[in-house]
């Protein structure tokens, strides 16, 4: 049975948030009730701090009494005797009770920073942002997912594997990881990202599906083309090194090495070493590869600015840092050079670009704020 003390403490708790006065036996009441049970002063201190209860209901505008009313109606339909009104006194007061305790967790968990969330004492910033890590999620079949964070463990489960189990890595924003697939390719990871495969690839292709972007170095297998599908686009491969960036319906595929054919809607194009395929329309189009760092600067830890818009820019930083991006102003189409290295904290490159740039960069929680420069 939940104590009486702790049921009028919470009944009077109600009442507070919804504005009333409080008599002086009730506030008398409050006074000992508090005093009584220090753990609870500043949770209930902190609940009204800003004189508001966030919470997916709203405490302040529960009406116990009418509650109390209607629990009570429903007892004595069936059964009519005082011990069901004390019964009924104290469920309704448990229910307050726990929309209390709801709204105190609630409280603490929307004002407690996540760890990658730290103080600047460098850059002037109101907070700084700590750089992703390596991490994925691997679900095999039906099971559940199975967290990694290096590669060893997902080299055990790949020699573990069964010949017909699909395996499905996600890598969530603020994340990046490395595998080695079991016919000797290479990946490479972004942020945001998914493949799914065959943990032991068929007897006659090696098919793999990309969702977001992912670097391959694939280990040659001339009876067995290597085959990266995205978007309805099918890039086939037997010894190659390639980036396919694929966020949205239109990827594009940054051949560093050896040759590719792409595949899409009936159209198929050859490129070699030193070109790139966009998607755009529905349509394959090619063009020369301006700048290959491009292709591999985030696999080796670096972002790289060149020739890229701000826009472009903070769409990586956003995958990177796990950050939302608020615009006030207007964004420009002018292209930038430069980069910076990816281990480098969120408040590091906003000073980078605030010097490359036409903007100023502000952090405050988890939101990076974005104005033209006056």
């Amino acid at each position: 049975m939940i104590e009486s003390d702790k049921i009028l403490l919470a009944e009077l708790v109600a009442l507070k948030a919804k504005g009333t006065l409080l008599s002086p036996q009730q506030l008398e009441d409050w006074n000992r009730l508090v005093n009584r049970y220090p753990e609870a002063e500043s949770l209930i201190a902190s609940l009204f701090e800003k004189g508001e209860i966030q919470t997916p209901f709203d405490i302040r505008h529960i009406d116990t009494d009418h509650e109390l009313n209607k629990f009570t109606a429903k007892l004595n339909r069936n059964r009519s005797n005082v011990r069901n009104i004390v019964f009924a006194r104290y469920a309704a007061a448990a229910i307050v009770v726990f929309l209390l305790a709801g709204a105190l967790w609630t409280w603490n968990q929307k004002n407690t920073k996540p760890d990658y969330i730290v103080a600047d004492t460098k850059f002037g910033q109101k907070n700084d942002v700590l750089p992703g890590v390596p991490y994925a999620e691997l679900a095999i079949g039906n099971q559940n997912r199975i967290e990694l964070k290096n590669d060893a463990k997902y080299t055990e489960l790949i020699s573990a594997a069964k010949d017909n189990e699909t395996h499905i890595l996600s890598v969530p924003k603020r994340s990046t990881y490395t595998i080695t697939l079991s016919d000797g390719t290479k990946v490479w990871v972004n942020p945001d990202s998914k493949l799914s495969y065959l943990a032991h690839f068929s007897k006659n292709e090696r098919r793999i599906k990309l969702e977001g972007e992912a670097f391959f170095e694939v280990a040659k297998d001339p009876s067995r083309p290597f085959i990266v599908e995205t978007h309805g686009m099918d890039i086939q491969a037997v010894g190659t090194a390639f980036n396919v960036k694929s966020y949205d319906a239109e990827p594009k595929v940054q051949l560093t090495e050896g040759k590719i054919k792409v595949r899409k809607n009936g159209q198929e194009i050859e490129i070699s070493a030193g070109n790139e395929v966009l998607s755009k329309h529905g349509q394959l189009e090619t063009s020369k590869l301006d700048n290959p760092e491009e292709a591999t600067a985030w696999k080796d830890g670096f972002f790289s600015f060149d020739g890229k818009s701000v826009a472009q820019i903070l769409d990586e930083l956003t995958r990177w840092y796990g950050i939302d991006v608020v615009y006030n102003g207007t964004v420009s189409q002018k292209r930038y050079e430069g980069g910076i290295n990816k281990n480098s904290t969120l408040a590091q490159v906003c000073s980078a670009l605030n010097d490359l740039t036409d903007y100023s960069f502000k952090i405050e929680g988890n939101k990076l704020l974005i104005e033209n420069k006056k």
